[in-house]
């Protein structure tokens, strides 16, 4: 398989903070399938998750700061909790009909009151061949912080890595979720 965007996948796998001053430690990664093509799974993302935060009942206020450019959002600049977190899509591979492209989106954090140097996550839309004519993709969301130079380790990362975990693990379940019913109406 291909990528729609290539560079997205570069910049995700440089092992190295923008500065080139600390590495990376891996903090999650997880696979959902869900019952929609890549276009619908990549659009229920971005419009579901990013722009209005999740699909949980109770969820973090979201407000777009800048809007950002295209399907994917390159730029969009997005805060929730009031701003005390800042999230940016750093660039975006949105479906361009090839059924062997993998379509993506790499965001990063901007501003999070917590012990990391650097964050970025990459989310790959990936599509799988339909069972009875049915569409899948399976969505995989993957996150990895830099410590700080005090963070001997990168103990407090893991610790933060707990965080994001529970977090990102319920937006993907959420996400599954929305698809079936998406999927079902």
């Amino acid at each position: 398989m291909t990528f729609v965007n290539p560079e997205t996948i570069a910049s995700y796998s440089n092992s190295t903070t923008s500065d080139g001053a600390t590495s990376f430690i891996s903090a999650y990664s997880f696979d959902a399938e869900v019952p929609l093509s890549q276009s619908a799974a990549y659009d229920l993302w971005v419009q579901g998750i990013w722009v209005q935060g999740g699909f949980a009942a109770i969820k973090p206020p979201v407000t777009l700061e800048i809007p950002g450019e295209g399907r994917g959002r390159k730029g969009c600049l997005r805060s929730l909790l009031g701003g005390v977190v800042r999230e940016k899509i750093l660039d975006a591979g949105a479906p361009n009909g090839n059924p062997s492209a993998i379509a993506t989106v790499l965001y990063t954090i901007v501003s999070f009151p917590l012990p990391f140097r650097e964050y970025k996550s990459l989310v790959e839309f990936i599509p799988l061949p339909p069972i009875n004519g049915e569409p899948r993709t399976l969505v995989r969301w993957s996150g990895k912080l830099a410590p700080k130079a005090w963070d001997v380790f990168g103990i407090l990362c893991w610790a933060v890595s707990i965080f994001f975990t529970l977090a990102v693990g319920s937006m993907l379940s959420g996400l599954r979720t929305q698809a079936v019913k998406t999927k079902n109406q």
